[in-house]
């Protein structure tokens, strides 16, 4: 994924890496650079392979409305979606085709899965159930700032 990428490309020089460093300093002790970060590569590989998810399957069509969703954040700059919108994408993306099975239903679960493994925050719940939030982390600021007294902190 983009953390491993991003180890393994990281300069010596570079400030991001003088920070991992400081950071991870015990970790790192005397071995050299390249040895380090490749220790620190295949642990977050080794520790990532042993989650669940990370070995459940999903639908493919659920991941074209993940990647939607992705797009949406990224280059629309949309921090939360209404429901019915997100009805609409994942039809685009073939949703609701399983016998049985409606869109809705199909999304709910969707949904579901996404929020469990912190990709959307999403609840099912008549207060709450309209308000698809993309990124997590937009939800965890907003509620910081009403939270945090400046005056305080």
């Amino acid at each position: 994924g983009e953390l491993c990428f991003f180890v393994s490309n990281v300069s010596s020089g570079n400030s991001v890496w003088l920070r991992l460093k400081h950071k991870f300093s015990s970790f790192m002790g005397s071995r050299p650079v390249h040895e380090s970060i490749k220790i620190l590569r295949d642990t977050i590989n080794r520790l990532a392979s042993t989650q669940d998810h990370v070995h459940e399957k999903v639908p493919i069509e659920w991941l074209a409305v993940r990647d939607c969703f992705d797009d949406m954040e990224k280059k629309q700059g949309l921090q939360r979606i209404p429901f019915k919108k997100v009805l609409k994408i994942a039809g685009e993306c073939g949703l609701g085709m399983l016998k049985g099975v409606s869109l809705e239903m199909e999304v709910i679960a969707m949904l579901q899965k996404f929020h469990d493994q912190g990709l959307v925050v999403w609840y099912n719940e008549d207060m709450l159930r309209d308000m698809v939030v993309l990124n997590p982390q937009w939800l965890i600021n907003a509620a910081c700032t009403i939270i945090r007294d400046p005056k305080l902190h």
